[in-house]
């Protein structure tokens, strides 16, 4: 389904001056817990720095002005790009928008290598089957499981990335990035 996707699929840069801001904004809101969100004006200052990018996810490939299925926020730095958030629209979830986007993000030029971080799935919780469910859809994507931990607001979060070994400096700095803008976000092993 993917490969079918690829053609429907249109991936475009929002700029920080856009209305759209409001819209990712929404879907960033519903699709994270407030305990697991950065805040809206630290992200927005990172875009403006041309530190992170806004990514809008398109369906209908080359229509002049398709419907956006989902959104994602990237940081990058020294070739390493963090997918901070990347959500569908609720509505659009399980037609390969997000694995078609997955797969553009690997080929293209934006950054080396990419890592993201989701809830850990072996910790009991209600949402547990959905935790791994999650991490299933990335690791079927060609992410693999790092053996380290990301800790933010007291929830723990298992890191993947798109290579075998994750660039952990290049990837402390990301989160160092991040603790300047008051995040509380420590790294861990097991």
């Amino acid at each position: 389904m993917i490969d079918s996707m690829k053609e429907k699929v249109r991936i475009r840069k929002v700029s920080p001056e856009s209305g759209e801001i409001h819209e990712a904004r929404a879907l960033y809101h519903r699709a994270f817990p407030p305990e697991e969100r950065i805040e809206d004006a630290h992200l927005l200052e990172l875009m403006k720095e041309g530190r992170a990018l806004l990514l809008a996810i398109d369906e209908g490939g080359e229509e002049p002005d398709p419907a956006c299925a989902g959104y994602a926020y990237l940081i990058t730095e020294g070739g390493v790009g963090y997918l901070l958030f990347f959500a569908v629209d609720e509505e659009r979830r399980g037609r390969g928008y997000g694995g078609a986007f997955l797969q553009w993000l690997a080929a293209s030029d934006l950054c080396d290598g990419i890592v993201l971080d989701v809830e850990d799935p072996e910790i009991e919780a209600d949402n547990r089957q959905e935790r791994i469910e999650r991490e299933r859809f990335y690791l079927e994507r060609g992410f693999f499981r790092t053996p380290y931990r990301l800790t933010y607001e007291g929830e723990r979060f298992v890191v993947l990335c798109t290579s075998r070994e994750l660039d952990l400096d290049g990837f402390r700095r990301l989160v160092d990035e991040l603790r300047k803008l008051g995040s509380v976000i420590d790294i861990g092993g097991k």
